[in-house]
């Protein structure tokens, strides 16, 4: 997680990014409330089944507060930070535009 936050605050800084963020009985590795979108950074402990259940109960619960959840695994995180940050820029691009559509105009 800490590589992610490093990630963050030198590709992402135009935005809040909280980490260890409670969230809706849930803790969001990382959270950013202008995008109403989650982080999760995925470890090893990840793939297994009952871990794979707890995630899968956490992003349906967030969705249900109208929040929008991209995982990325640790080991991509470390091994090829670039393709996280064009991956990551792609989704806030989309998630911008969802917003900038669901925003009243005054």
């Amino acid at each position: 997680e800490h590589k992610m936050g490093v990630i963050l605050a030198r590709y992402f800084r135009k935005y809040t990014w909280e980490s260890q963020y409670p969230l809706r009985g849930f803790i969001a590795d990382f959270y950013c409330a202008e995008l109403r979108l989650v982080l999760e950074i995925d470890g090893g402990i990840h793939a297994r089944e009952d871990v794979r259940q707890r995630d899968s109960r956490k992003v349906a619960g967030l969705a249900r507060g109208g929040l929008r959840v991209k995982r990325y695994a640790n080991r991509m995180v470390f091994r090829n930070p670039m393709a996280v940050v064009h991956s990551l820029r792609f989704v806030i691009g989309l998630h911008e535009q969802a917003l900038s559509r669901a925003t009243p105009l005054p």
